[in-house]
This record gives structure tokens, sequence and C-alpha cells, in this order.
């Protein structure tokens, strides 16, 4: 009897070993993902940039590569409750032929977009100004999505813009939304020119 617990206290050990060496979840893949450096780039000095040796990818993702760059957009779920922090970002990757390549933007240069194609639309808005920024070959920079846009304040939904621009975490009402990332940069000082021409996009859904 003795030898049958003893037996099956090993076997227990063993399989809980086994366990705790499964792949890891999506989130556990971006935790243990190390920063190599924090960049300020053009006019963001007050959001300073991570950057990794290569993209943290989430459970929702989309990606657009051209020449020059890989954008990949980002969220830790397809599916969330309606009381869930929605976790979004995105990276920014310099693939090109040169060492470095220099663009020119104005302040922020990567925007989100979120909307449910009716009354609810977030984000896209900068500052007019022209800076510029010089990229890395090989090195991945991390933007975190940020609030960003207005309301009229004499609008019958002004306390519901008033509260959700207030709260730093993203937590959106029961719907279908559409996030839209895109690189708002142009490759040369002469701006209508040389655009990025960088959007990557995906759906997420919220309910009860």
């Amino acid at each position: 009897m003795k030898k049958m617990l003893a037996l099956g206290f090993i076997v227990l050990v063993i399989l809980i070993s086994l366990a705790g060496c499964s792949a890891p979840t999506e989130q556990s893949a971006r935790t243990d993902m190390e920063i190599i450096d924090i960049v300020a780039l053009g006019c963001s000095a007050r959001r300073n940039i991570a950057v990794y040796d290569r993209a943290m990818i989430g459970a929702n993702s989309a990606t657009h590569t051209n020449n020059n760059f890989i954008i990949t957009l980002n969220s830790d779920k397809r599916v969330y409750n309606a009381t869930d922090i929605i976790s979004v970002w995105g990276t920014l990757e310099y693939v090109g032929e040169n060492d470095t390549i220099q663009i020119w933007h104005g302040c922020p240069f990567i925007h989100f977009v979120i909307t449910d194609g009716d009354n609810f639309n977030t984000g896209g808005a900068s500052r007019s100004v022209l800076a510029s920024s010089v990229l890395q070959r090989g090195r991945v920079y991390h933007f975190d999505h940020q609030k960003s846009g207005g309301w009229d304040v004499d609008a019958p939904d002004a306390d519901f813009w008033e509260n959700f621009f207030r709260e730093e975490d993203l937590i959106l009402p029961v719907g279908e939304y559409t996030i839209t990332m895109f690189g708002d940069f142009w490759l040369t000082d002469r701006v209508p020119d040389s655009p990025s021409g960088l959007v990557a996009e995906f759906k997420i859904t919220v309910i009860e």
C-alpha cells in the first residue's frame, strides 16, 4: 500500500512538472521579453519608446509590410467583456537596406483609431509640426495605445466622452469595433511625396 501511495505521488509530481513546461500563453510571452533600449523619438520626448529585438505578438494581430518597414497591430484578446481593460499595442521595425533611416512626422507619428462604424470614433489626433527621427534597422519600436480625440461639450453624450478620456485604461461599451494602426510619417521632408502607407487593422468584440 505504501509503495502504491509513493508511486502515485511520483506520478503527480511528474504531471505537475510537465504542466509547468507547457508552451507559454500570449500574455506570458509578452512579459518574458526584455527591453533593449528606451528612446525618445522626435517630439515624443515625454513619451519614451521601448525598443525590443523582436515584435511582441498578441492573441489578435495584423501586420503590414513594405520595402522599408513592418508594422504590427496587436491586442491581448479578440473578445472582451464590457468591464475588461483592453490592451492594444503596435510595433514598428525598419527593414530596409541601410543601417538607419530618417523619417519626418508630426506628433505622434503612430496612430490608433477605434470605431464602431457609427457614433464611437477615437484616435488620429496629432500636433501639426514637422519633426524628424532616425530609426535603426533590426530594432523593434513599441507603441502602446494612448487615447486621443475630442468631443462636443454640448452634445448629449458629452458626459460619456468626458469620462472616457479621463480614464487612462481602455474600456469599451458592448459592440464590435475596428481598430486601425497607421504610420503617419514620410521618408523625406517633402511631405506630400513620400507617405509611409503603413496601415494594419482588425476587429474586436465587446460583450456583456
